[in-house]
């Protein structure tokens, strides 16, 4: 990990500069999960202000756009079957909760052009009709 300060006082929310950097740390944070899959407690050295960071860029409003970014940077830097699952599992199936009907065509298009993008996807249920982007 970058060992970046994502914490409040850290790196600005708004410096979008460094959000390849958050991307790689965030994979990087949830792959602690994976060494030790029936722990129930949080992983030593996971960085709770990170994955707070990422949640709060896919969840509100303080910049939309941005958070549909830094979702498919995280696809695109998924490194094997474990990163798209926790991709799929956390920021990208918040982000269609969320904000599915504001960038439902965005997501459709992906779906469409990016077998990566749509291997993730199809690992959640989105929240609105499955035709919208699931084709056959």
């Amino acid at each position: 990990m970058s060992h970046a300060d994502w914490s409040e006082t850290g790196v600005d929310w708004r410096d979008g500069s460094k959000d390849d950097l958050m991307a790689a740390d965030w994979l990087e944070n949830e792959r602690l999960w994976g060494l030790h899959p029936r722990q129930k407690s949080v992983p030593e050295n996971y960085d709770l202000d990170l994955d707070a960071r990422v949640r709060e860029l896919v969840i509100t409003d303080l910049d939309p756009a941005r958070g549909w970014a830094l979702v498919q940077t995280l696809v695109r830097l998924a490194t094997d079957e474990y990163d798209v699952v926790k991709v799929a599992l956390n920021p990208l199936e918040t982000f269609v909760s969320v904000r599915g009907d504001a960038f439902y065509k965005q997501i459709d298009e992906l779906a469409t052009a990016d077998p990566a993008f749509r291997r993730a996807l199809d690992q959640i249920v989105p929240r609105w009709p499955a035709s919208h982007v699931r084709r056959s």
